[in-house]
This record gives C-alpha cells, sequence and structure tokens, in this order.
C-alpha cells in the first residue's frame, strides 16, 4: 500500500471524523465501574521516602484506595524501571497511585498526601558519579545490572570518526580514571599506559578537512571508571568550532 500512497495526494479515511470531532481516543471512553488513576511522583532527583500520609486522601468520598511501592507484589528488578518505588532516581519517578471515581477527584486526592523524603546525593554527570569520592546514582553503588563482575580487568576500545570542519591545529584531552590511549588516523597521540589515578593528559596535532578515524583503548583495572575525550581547535575552545566529545 505504502507504494500506492507515497508521492500523492489522497484523503485519510479517519480525517472527517478527525475534523468534525466525531473521532474516538483512549481519552474518550468509559466503561462501567471505571476509576482514574492519578501517580503522585518524586519531586528530587534521588531520595528516600521516608514516610506516606494517606488518611486525607482516603477520607474524600469517591477515592477508592492508594497503591505504594510496598503493597506491590512484583516490581521490574533493575536495572528496569520500576512501577512504584520507595527510592526515586530521577525527577517524575512513581512514588504511589491514586484511583478515585474522576480525574478531578483523582487530582484533589493527590494534594492531601503527604510523603516525606530523605534527600539523597545524585548527579548529572556519569563521569563525576565514577570518580572516587563522586555521589552514586544509587545507594547501592552505581552499577545498574549487579550481576556484573568489575574486579576483574578488561579492555575498552571505542571506534569512531570526528569531522574537521577546517584545516588547522586540534588538541585532544583524555580525562580518564584509569590508563587511556588514543590513537588518530593511525598514529599514537596520548598514550596514559600505567596510570590509575584521575588524570587529565592533552596532545595538539595538525588535521586536514574531513572525517578522521579515532580509537581509544580504555585499561579498566577494576572498580567504577570511565573516561572523556574532548578536541577542538587549539586556542579555540575545547567545545567549540568543531569540537565535541566521546563518553564511555
Amino acid at each position: 500500500m505504502a507504494y500506492e500512497l507515497l508521492g500523492k495526494n489522497f484523503t485519510p479515511p479517519d480525517v472527517h471524523a478527525k475534523v468534525t470531532g466525531r473521532a474516538k481516543y483512549s481519552e474518550d471512553i468509559r466503561a462501567d465501574g471505571m476509576v482514574f488513576v492519578k501517580l503522585l511522583t518524586s519531586p528530587m532527583p534521588h531520595a528516600r521516602v521516608t514516610s506516606i500520609d494517606a488518611s486525607a486522601a482516603l477520607a474524600l468520598p469517591g477515592v477508592h484506595g492508594v497503591l505504594t511501592a510496598d503493597e506491590l507484589t512484583t516490581n521490574p528488578p533493575e536495572p528496569q524501571e520500576t512501577i512504584l518505588t520507595n527510592e526515586p532516581l530521577f525527577v517524575g519517578h512513581p512514588i504511589l497511585a491514586v484511583a478515585a471515581d474522576t480525574e478531578e477527584l483523582a487530582s484533589d486526592a493527590l494534594e492531601q498526601i503527604k510523603v516525606t523524603y530523605e534527600e539523597l546525593p545524585f548527579t548529572v554527570d556519569p563521569l563525576q558519579s565514577l570518580y572516587p569520592g563522586g555521589p552514586n546514582a544509587r545507594t547501592n553503588g552505581n552499577v545498574a545490572n549487579q550481576g556484573v563482575d568489575l574486579k576483574q580487568p578488561f579492555a575498552v576500545t571505542y571506534d569512531g570518526y570526528i569531522n574537521v570542519p577546517a584545516d588547522g591545529l586540534y588538541e585532544f584531552q583524555v580525562d580518564s580514571t584509569w590508563d587511556a590511549t588514543v590513537v588518530l588516523a593511525g598514529e599514537m597521540i596520548i598514550d596514559d599506559a600505567g596510570s590509575k589515578d584521575r588524570k587529565v593528559k592533552s596532545a595538539v596535532t595538525p588535521l586536514k578537512k574531513g572525517m578522521h578515524r579515532v580509537s581509544i583503548r580504555y585499561n579498566h583495572r577494576g572498580g567504577d571508571a570511565a573516561f572523556r575525550i574532548r578536541y577542538g581547535i587549539k586556542g579555540q575552545g575545547l567545545r567549540q568550532a568543531g569540537g565535541g566529545e566521546f563518553v564511555h
């Protein structure tokens, strides 16, 4: 059918219903005994729920119940997103659900619920969270999949391309918690082998306009770790004039 419609004028079969308002959407569907559910979500990027008082909401006529994470019979395991949680990991993470006769009543019930939070450290930079003493994304560490063994050494290799907008002298900078080697167009420009401390190392190299292959070998010898590579025209900033970054 696609070949019959592409590049041609045609009238969709539902266009008249949409423009006249006769089309039905999920919001328009009603059923006997139907209730409306609203979610109370976290206002904090990382916190622990210490108490929930829903007594005022449950006292409202037409409110059928409040569901919390403790009452769920099942919840997806990490790293999957939970249905409800007592430890929200982002702003908007659902804490509880309210069921009521109408949407407006469910919203009113949410306003009557009192939730107390214990604010926890959070991060928006994965590299920052992996440095010693950095904030953890989760209270049980930064590893979402707890089945992964990070105690064994392994090597990570990144292969990609950078688009150089103009001929010039370019600066590359590696910021790594362990040692990283950067190879550009077949030539090693940064060799940080043997280091296990956080450090920033730079190199300057001339480049011609066009696409250039860049490879990063990152020797991870256990524990939380990450690296970031930035590049840009020397003297014009590492994130300007065609600059960019790779983050693992």
